[in-house]
């Protein structure tokens, strides 16, 4: 009897772990993918392409990486005037996803993303706040740089649409490091900071990430919904 009981006892054991092989093998399979994602910027303040591309580390991980480049097309428009003969953005952005579910069909997922945003342009008849004071210099033309860097923590989903084509939405928050120089500064003078419209939200000026020249820390909200196939 002792025995009948042990040798059953091994048997369910050796049935439950078949049985959790066989799901983890079929959760591999399920997401034994790579993705390739797209998403255009085309009507953002700072316009731009990304193109990304996503693998599978097991059936919970995966692992990304996203590059993003101004391709040529016209930048953003402030004060009713086009700028954007000199403009030029690079980003790039690893990322790494734990995903909740094994559903072919729609797949959640938490994930960790670093960043890195070069932009460069040249500004004409504009002003900016000179670093370190309250002083508004207003100039003829400006070389100007924006380096970003820092960190966000994504929600989001893969939500296949046909055939292995699908989009991507997601919502993130995160910390980031932003440096602005101005260069080649011609025709400067100091204006009365009194005359400046300043259009504020929740998260401080809309254009303050070109009128404050200098180095700031703080807080980084992001909202993306990308295009993706999977092979």
């Amino acid at each position: 009897m002792k025995r009948l009981i042990s040798l059953l006892i091994l048997c369910i054991c050796f049935t439950n772990v078949s049985i959790a092989q066989n799901d983890e093998e079929g959760a591999i399979k399920l997401f034994d993918e790579s993705h390739v994602t797209v998403s255009s910027h085309l009507f953002s303040r700072v316009p731009r392409i990304t193109v990304g591309f996503i693998t599978s580390i097991n059936y919970r991980w995966l692992a990304g990486i996203e590059i993003g480049f101004n391709g040529g097309f016209t930048a953003y428009e402030r004060d009713n005037t086009w700028i954007g003969s000199n403009y030029k953005l690079f980003e790039i952005r690893p990322q790494l996803y734990y995903t909740f579910t094994n559903n072919p069909k729609i797949r959640s997922y938490i994930s960790g993303e670093l960043f890195y945003i070069n932009h460069q342009d040249t500004f004409r008849n504009e002003f900016f706040i000179l670093s370190g004071t309250d002083l508004n210099v207003e100039f003829e033309s400006a070389d100007y740089t924006r380096i970003k860097t820092g960190i966000n923590f994504h929600f989001g989903v893969f939500k296949s649409i046909y055939k292995g084509f699908g989009i991507n939405p997601s919502i993130g928050l995160g910390l980031r490091y932003r440096k602005v120089d101005y260069r080649n500064v011609r025709n400067g003078i100091i204006i009365d900071p009194n005359n400046l419209d300043d259009e504020e939200n929740l998260f401080g000026s809309l254009d303050n990430y070109i009128t404050d020249e200098g180095s700031t820390f703080g807080f980084n909200m992001v909202i993306s919904i990308k295009l993706y196939y999977k092979f």
